[in-house]
Formats: C-alpha cells, sequence, structure tokens
C-alpha cells in the first residue's frame, strides 16, 4: 500500500487540466486563527468503478480532508475517534514533541478508543507533508490524508494550488492482501507495543530492489507486489475523475 502528495508548487501551468476529485485546495486559504480544529477518523462509502466502497478517513468537521495550515498557525487539533475501532494517526514529516507524534509503539501515547478525543498543540513544520493512521492495517483501507504546512513566500506568490493525494485500491480485506503478498499477517502497530517480527518470506524478488523485476529473477515479481483494483487520485479513478481547470498563466 503506497500513498504519497504531489508537490503542489508548480503543479499545473497554463490553461492544463487536472484529473482529479474529492479532494482539492484552490487558493481557499482559511484565516489564520488558534482556536481547535477537529478532525475526525470516520468511515465512509466512495464509489469506485461502479461499485460502493466503504473505506475509513480523517476529516474536518466540513468533510475536507487532512489539514492545510498558513504561516503562524500552530498545530492545534482534537483528533476525535468516531470508529468502532482503536485508532492513532501519525502526523508524516512533522517534529512535535514525542508524546504528540500519533505513534503508540514508543509507549509515549496509547490508541484513541472509539468515542474518545485526544488534543494536539505544537509549532508545526512548513511543506507538503501527509497524515496516516499507525494502527494496524488503517493506512490501507484509505485512513490518511494531507498535511499542508504554507510558508509566508507561498502566500505572496499568491497561486492556485491543487492538493493531490494518490492511494492503491482494493476491494479485498488488508488481511487478505498481505497474507496474500506476504504468506503471513501483521501485528498491529498501535497499542503501546512493539510489533512482532514479521514473518520472514522466501521469494525470487526478495533482497532486491523492489520495481526491478527481470533482472536475475527470471522476470518474476517482487514480493510486495498486488494487483490493486484501483489506483485513486482524490478518491477517484480516471473512470469518473474530477477535473479541474487552472487559471490561465496561473
Amino acid at each position: 500500500m503506497t500513498a504519497s502528495i504531489l508537490s503542489r508548487r508548480h503543479l499545473l501551468h497554463g490553461t492544463g487540466l487536472v484529473a482529479a476529485g474529492g479532494l482539492l485546495s484552490l487558493s481557499n486559504r482559511p484565516a489564520a486563527a488558534q482556536a481547535a480544529t477537529q478532525l475526525n477518523t470516520t468511515t465512509r462509502v466512495l464509489d469506485v468503478k461502479g461499485k460502493p466502497a466503504t473505506v475509513l478517513g480523517v476529516l474536518q468537521n466540513n468533510g475536507l480532508s487532512g489539514l492545510f495550515l498558513d504561516p503562524g498557525q500552530r498545530f492545534n487539533v482534537v483528533l476525535a475517534n468516531k470508529l468502532a475501532e482503536d485508532t492513532i494517526v501519525h502526523w508524516h514529516g512533522q517534529t512535535p514533541p514525542v508524546a504528540l507524534d500519533g505513534v503508540a509503539i514508543t509507549g509515549e501515547e496509547t490508541v484513541i478508543a472509539p468515542g474518545t478525543a485526544k488534543a494536539y498543540d505544537y509549532a508545526p513544520r512548513p511543506g507538503t507533508y501527509w497524515m496516516h493512521s499507525h494502527q494496524g492495517l488503517q493506512e490501507m483501507q484509505l485512513l490518511a490524508g494531507p498535511l499542508i504546512v504554507r510558508t509566508p513566500r507561498e502566500l505572496k506568490q499568491d497561486a492556485q494550488e491543487v492538493t493531490v493525494m494518490l492511494h492503491d485500491f482494493t476491494f479485498k480485506a488488508p488481511e487478505e492482501v498481505l497474507k496474500e503478498v506476504t504468506g503471513g499477517s501483521m501485528a498491529s502497530m498501535g497499542g503501546g507495543k512493539a510489533p512482532a517480527t514479521p514473518p520472514k518470506v522466501t521469494s525470487p524478488g526478495a533482497g532486491k530492489m523492489a520495481g526491478t523485476p527481470g533482472k536475475g529473477d527470471g522476470g518474476k515479481p517482487d514480493v510486495n507486489d498486488f494487483d490493486f483494483d484501483a489506483y485513486l487520485a482524490n478518491d477517484s479513478t480516471l473512470d469518473d475523475p474530477m477535473v479541474v481547470r487552472t487559471e490561465r498563466n496561473g
């Protein structure tokens, strides 16, 4: 499972079009404020190739995925768990105090139980990052979102922004996917305990870098290759994308 955020700097130019959907920021920069923003870990239903798919997400109260901060804004967040299971969200690329990092295996934090919430407050690092679950296989179920911390220079540019979140998607249960690619299972990443040693995998592709099949292995796939059902950009496929028109000379 992979997720990444394309750089929003000079992502689009001229009058080109970008195929994306769902999660989008077009210069809707919020005014600086110190009031806490509530993020909710919750379920949602997507339409993937004409089929309903129940996935997870980390959404603001207004439905926007992730968090967008202007210069000077603190990372002042209340994370509410509206799932029926424990969760915890890691703020990828940030360097907060360890007790606010969103990782339970350090022992400095505990997972967030269903129906409860935790407050986070620290000075964020500027940049283009993302947030994702650090509990079990929830990130594979799309519990992730962008984490954008703007700089004063970026605001002065007054450029049109398009943030694109990429995700692999499958209708299969994440446990089934993991079993298929490893032949084993993965212990929970949360709960304040270190995960168990992953099962040993023997494969012609093991020990070499992913993405280079065919070199000395008879063309067999790498150990972590998996044929996903769809590849999503902002929760959408190219079968039914959101088309964003960019500003001329923007």
